[in-house]
């Protein structure tokens, strides 16, 4: 794979910024947080990191932490007013499983249902109820935070939802079902580029998909192979925001 002509090479110095992680369980221990369950934060999945807008009523510090437990029945808030900390937690979930639309209790194995085709990669160990991974951005526009995050469907596939919230606090899930788990989005020059489960790709214009009537489908459109170019504006964004290059698998 050849560099696109304009892109220039990196010749910065990446450090570290702590020898620990930022939040961990050994952190907050349960008694210290009324009504946050033993093992909550046994699991820390998907942290999505954001400096707060302060239009945002519910902004607790200069940066919020979203994150969930992979089998986990919330997703959750730490909040601080620099990366180093320290951190604190917010007692509450900010979208516990149950407002989540997504099932809320374990299902029961249904040898007349085809699994899901992703199944063989987990040892099937997928028939979990929970609510996981939280990709959250700022929608500046509509003045708003919009997140991204996954569960599981009656049928035993896992899909994503997306949530909207005006205070980062309170977040309504929609109904929409978007795409496969594991969202990753970054915005560059009005277009929302995608990366989700497996390596897919996908690009809309809309944080959500598009109401009107007849409407094009936005969520998932994969980019298709180009034979090894990144003279192409998703290359270049990968390049230049050095996301990792297993996204490429299914240029």
């Amino acid at each position: 794979m050849k560099p696109a002509p304009d892109l220039l090479p990196f010749n910065g110095t990446v450090i570290r910024l702590n020898e620990a992680p930022l939040i961990s369980a050994e952190q907050f221990p349960p008694e210290s947080i009324p009504g946050l369950p033993a093992d909550a934060l046994a699991n820390i999945n998907g942290p999505s990191v954001l400096r707060m807008p302060d239009w945002a009523l519910g902004k607790q510090a200069e940066l919020h932490l979203y994150f969930g437990h992979h089998k986990g029945d919330s997703i959750r808030l730490a909040f601080a007013d620099r990366l180093e900390g320290p951190w604190k937690m917010w007692s509450d979930p900010i979208l516990p499983l149950a407002e989540s639309l997504f099932l809320s209790a374990d299902p029961s194995p249904d040898p007349s249902m085809p699994e899901p085709d992703w199944v063989d990669a987990l040892d099937g160990d997928y028939l979990y109820a929970h609510v996981a991974s939280p990709d959250i951005h700022i929608d500046e526009e509509n003045q708003r935070l919009v997140m991204y995050y996954h569960g599981l469907l009656p049928g035993g596939d896992q899909q994503t939802r997306l949530a909207t919230s005006t205070d980062g606090i309170n977040f309504k899930p929609r109904e929409p079902l978007l795409g496969p788990p594991y969202f990753r989005a970054t915005k560059l020059d009005g277009m929302i580029y995608l990366s989700i489960w497996e390596g897919q790709l996908g690009r809309t214009r809309s944080w959500v998909r598009s109401d009107r009537p007849g409407a094009e489908r936005t969520f998932p459109r994969r980019y298709h192979r180009n034979s090894g170019s990144t003279d192409s504006p998703w290359a270049r964004l990968c390049l230049s925001r050095a996301i990792a290059p297993h996204f490429f698998q299914n240029w």
